[in-house]
């Protein structure tokens, strides 16, 4: 009997043979549980790049006397936060200010309530955006750069339960002001196919509102698929590594097993 591993067909005792050990990967890896599970983790690739990174940074463990050099990299992830939040709170601003200026609209007049109650709910998620990131990088600004700043800010990641690993709820907070920008403009783009289509829906022939309605979906998928392209293009690399673990993990389990059943 040969090798599992080597890539050629494994024969039984029986004489009858099996797949090859690459062709059972294959088809386990195309499975349809494994197909959605790997769509769910691409899905949620953003969230685990930055949780990877506050992890990077709970691990940076600074002597009495640090160098230059060695502030500035235990005090990355912080700067890159204040970034991020400054970000947020200039989009989260300039969204605040077309949902408002949406209301004014003379479509708006005679709009149905589901367009008001989406309009007034992407107006509150992106002002509290703006709230939430400007309450973080205000705290992150009177932390400061110091070793004992770094220090208290490693101290607040960490778990009370578990202080070797990140806490649960400081992963979801430091989150919180991307995920309701996020929202906010997913809630905004409902209400506003809902306003297009609701007076084309009621046009019984192929008239301007219509053909309004059909041009702006069109440039809604158009855009959808390319923010979502961009996102796994983006984190792609992160989610790969993640699958190679994992597959390698399983590779290496199947390969002994089968190395077991042949002896």
């Amino acid at each position: 009997m040969q090798d599992p591993q080597s890539g050629s067909s494994v024969e039984t005792e029986s004489g009858s043979k099996t797949m090859t050990y690459e062709a059972g990967m294959a088809l386990h890896a195309i499975s349809p549980g494994k197909s959605i599970k790997r769509s769910v983790t691409l899905s949620l690739l953003p969230w685990q790049v930055d949780s990877d990174a506050m992890k990077d940074f709970l691990e940076i463990k600074l002597p009495p006397n640090p160098t230059v050099l060695e502030m500035e990299h235990a005090s990355q992830w912080r700067k890159s936060k204040v970034a991020e939040l400054g970000v947020v709170n200039v989009v989260g601003a300039l969204v605040a200010a077309v949902v408002g200026s949406a209301f004014t609209w003379p479509a708006t007049t005679d709009a149905p309530w589901t367009v008001l109650a989406t309009f007034y709910g992407s107006l509150i998620l992106s002002l509290v955006a703006i709230a939430t990131g400007s309450q973080q990088s205000i705290a992150l600004y009177r932390l400061g750069e110091s070793q004992s700043a770094l220090e208290k800010l490693q101290k607040l990641l960490r778990s009370k339960k578990d202080p070797s690993k990140l806490s649960s709820a400081q992963r979801y907070l430091w989150q919180v002001p991307v995920m309701l920008l996020n929202v906010s403009v997913l809630v905004f783009l409902v209400g506003l196919m809902i306003l297009i289509w609701e007076r084309a829906a009621v046009m019984p022939s192929w008239d301007d509102d219509m053909k309004v309605a059909f041009v702006a979906s069109l440039a809604g998928i158009f855009g959808l698929a390319n923010y979502v392209l961009g996102m796994f293009l983006l984190y792609q690399g992160n989610g790969n590594a993640q699958a190679r673990g994992s597959g390698g993990n399983q590779a290496q389990k199947g390969g002994s097993a089968q190395a077991i059943a042949a002896v």
